[in-house]
């Protein structure tokens, strides 16, 4: 099932207040209560706060970290996961349809964190040396990679999936309409 407290979100180097709480409401609206942030690239916290929307809490005093490995330190997850498009010599990306189950089942027994790169760039070699793994989205478009917002609305999404029935029979698409759209404003 889903356990909020083994499930962190981290956030290295968020530049753009409206994607910081629009992310804390990704994680209001999943069930997840953790994020995790280091070397934020602003300080507007009331903007973040007021794209948060019932998710404020999460946004009045985050925990934020000078680096991204200090950040993983405090967040004591045994598992970490890197949200990556690129590929890397010697480093198999899974898709995130494949790796939500694996998610679940390591959440059940310890934590696990998942490390969205920053809008204007993305996760440095760095950063995903310290992860555990790599996920990617798929995409069909040109581009590879996701906005800030959307990856983590559909990897939580698909998170939730895995440990959540379907509520009143609704299908998996229009689960994600409402945490997509849920987080635009107050309901």
């Amino acid at each position: 099932g889903l356990n909020p407290d083994n499930n962190v979100v981290v956030l290295p180097r968020p530049a753009i207040p409206e994607n910081i709480g629009a992310v804390a409401r990704v994680l209001f609206n999943t069930g997840f209560s953790r994020l995790f942030i280091s070397c934020p690239e602003t300080e507007d916290w009331a903007t973040a706060r007021k794209l948060a929307v019932s998710a404020e809490k999460l946004l009045e005093k985050p925990p934020i970290y000078n680096t991204l490995a200090d950040a993983l330190t405090a967040s004591e997850a045994g598992f970490i996961i890197g949200m990556t498009a690129r590929h890397r010599k010697y480093w198999d990306r899974e898709s995130i349809q494949v790796s939500s189950r694996e998610i679940v089942r390591r959440a059940q027994k310890e934590k696990v964190a998942i490390v969205f790169g920053p809008e204007n760039s993305r996760l440095s070699n760095e950063d995903l040396t310290l992860c555990s793994t790599t996920i990617s989205i798929p995409a069909a478009g040109e581009l590879a990679s996701y906005n800030l917002f959307p990856a983590a609305a559909i990897v939580l999404f698909h998170r939730t999936q895995e440990s959540v029935p379907q509520e009143n029979g609704r299908g998996p698409a229009a689960a994600l309409f409402t945490v997509l759209c849920g987080s635009v404003g107050p309901r």
